[in-house]
C-alpha cells in the first residue's frame, strides 16, 4: 500500500491495469469524514442517466465458487440480479465473464452484469458479481459498478482488475474515497486515468444496498473516472472539496473528454 493509504496499485497478468478508489466511509478510516450510508447529497453531480422506453431483460446464471458454498454465491448473484432488475426495469441485462487472466484464481466464478441503456445515447452500466462472495465478513461485502458512454471491452477490463485488487489481502479492500490509477486513459484519449470509489449518486440510496436472507447484503460502489489532478486535489484538500467542485462544474461523469475541474 502507498504511504497515504489512499491510493492503491493493482497489477494484472494480462492486458489489464490498475484501478481507482475513492472513499468517504465504511471499513477502515481511509476517507476524510464519515458519511450517511447511501444518501446522495444535493446535485452530486447533476448529470443523470437518460430515461426512455424499456427493453427486455436477459436472465442471469450462476456458477460455483471454491472459496464458499456454491449456494451462497448463487444466492448473492441472484439477489444482485433481481436488485438490478428493479432499478433498471425492462432493460437488457447480460451476464459476462471477466477478462482473461488470474481473476478466476482469486475470485472464482467472477462475472460482470452489463446493463444496456434504455435509449440510444444512454449510459451503459457494468456491475461486478463475485467480490462479495470472495471477501464478505458477517454477510457484508461490496460490489462495484462503472457507467460508460458506450459498450467497450475496456469497461469489463476495468471492473475485472478492480475486483482482482479488492479481493486480494485484507489491506487492499477498496471503499468510498479511495483512488487507484488505471494505468491508461479511461477510454480513448481521456485525461481521466484514475478511478475514485464513490457512493452511487446517480441512482440514489436505494440502489446502494442489496439485501437478502435478512442478514446478507452487498454494498454497490461507483468507479468514477477522474484525472490525476483531481486525484491530487482529493488527497490534498479532502473528498468533500473535490465533490463540491464536481457539483459546481456539473460534470458529465460518463464523458471521456470532460475537462478536469482542477
Amino acid at each position: 500500500m502507498p504511504e497515504d493509504r489512499h491510493e492503491a496499485e493493482a497489477h494484472f497478468v494480462c492486458r489489464c491495469h490498475g484501478h481507482g478508489r475513492w472513499g468517504r466511509h465504511g471499513g477502515r478510516d481511509h476517507g476524510d469524514r464519515p458519511g450517511v450510508r447511501g444518501g446522495p447529497r444535493t446535485a452530486r453531480f447533476r448529470s443523470r442517466p437518460a430515461r426512455g422506453r424499456g427493453l427486455r431483460v436477459a436472465s442471469a446464471c450462476g456458477c460455483h465458487d471454491r472459496s464458499m458454498p456454491s449456494a451462497s454465491l448463487l444466492a448473492a448473484r441472484a439477489a444482485l440480479h433481481a436488485h438490478l432488475q428493479r432499478h433498471f426495469p425492462e432493460q437488457v441485462i447480460d451476464e459476462l465473464p471477466g477478462v482473461d487472466g488470474p481473476i478466476a484464481e482469486r475470485v472464482p466464478g467472477f462475472r460482470v452484469f452489463r446493463i444496456h441503456p434504455r435509449e440510444p445515447g444512454g449510459w451503459w452500466v457494468y456491475v461486478t458479481s463475485g467480490c462479495w462472495a470472495a471477501t464478505q465478513e458477517g454477510g457484508h461485502g461490496a460490489e462495484f459498478f462503472l457507467a460508460a458512454p458506450r459498450d467497450d471491452w475496456l469497461n469489463r477490463e476495468s471492473l475485472t482488475v478492480n475486483a482482482y485488487y479488492h479481493c486480494g489481502p485484507d489491506h487492499q479492500r477498496l471503499d468510498v474515497g479511495h483512488t487507484v490509477p488505471i494505468g491508461r486513459p479511461w477510454l480513448d484519449d481521456s485525461a481521466c486515468d484514475h478511478y475514485l470509489i464513490s457512493l452511487p449518486y446517480p441512482y440514489g440510496p436505494d440502489f446502494e444496498v442489496c439485501t437478502w436472507d435478512e442478514t446478507d447484503h452487498v454494498r454497490l460502489l461507483w468507479l468514477l473516472p477522474i484525472t490525476k489532478a483531481e486525484k491530487d486535489h482529493r488527497h490534498e484538500h479532502g473528498l468533500e472539496a473535490l465533490e463540491s467542485l464536481f457539483d459546481e462544474r456539473e460534470i458529465d461523469p460518463v464523458d471521456p473528454y470532460r475537462s478536469s475541474v482542477v
